[in-house]
């Protein structure tokens, strides 16, 4: 199952390697849209990618991952995959890999699910261990689903 979800995100546009930053290779909206054909086509693998999208953000470890911007790959044309940061003009800022798939319509309902089950496990525990200016693992969670368009 995992290798199936893996190559289907592989072929829709990001690579994501074990304890490694999600990476980018086209541009948000086409990664959005061929796995959103492909999860239309095969309602099977609607579930198989759902479990394993949820299966990456239970591991409390590595959440953070999934939660920070996607590295940009060879994309080719950069500045279609990222956005304009307001303070440093110029420089280009990816989405992360969970806000990736909350756009799917087949996924959103599910990870939207899963991260508010995780949310309440950061709550206490971060403010005994996290490292000064660090963005808090439950303000990376709010802010996946500030601002979703459906």
């Amino acid at each position: 199952m995992e290798d199936d979800s893996q190559e289907l995100l592989a072929d829709c546009g990001v690579t994501l390697s074990d304890g490694g930053v999600p990476e980018l290779h086209t541009t948000a909206a086409l990664f959005r849209f061929k796995l959103s054909e492909k999860m239309a086509a095969n309602g099977a693998l609607a579930q198989k990618c759902g479990d394993y999208v949820d299966s990456l953000l239970s591991d409390h470890d590595t959440i953070s991952l999934y939660l920070d911007p996607v590295s940009l790959g060879d994309a080719g044309d950069s500045s279609m995959v990222g956005r304009q940061c307001s303070d440093q003009p110029g420089l280009l800022r990816a989405e992360s890999f969970v806000r990736l798939v909350l756009g799917v319509d087949m996924l959103q309902s599910r990870v939207i699910t899963t991260l508010l089950e995780k949310f309440p496990e950061f709550i206490g525990e971060e403010d005994s261990h996290e490292e000064e200016g660090a963005i808090k693992v439950s303000v990376k969670i709010l802010r996946q689903l500030r601002w979703l368009d459906y």
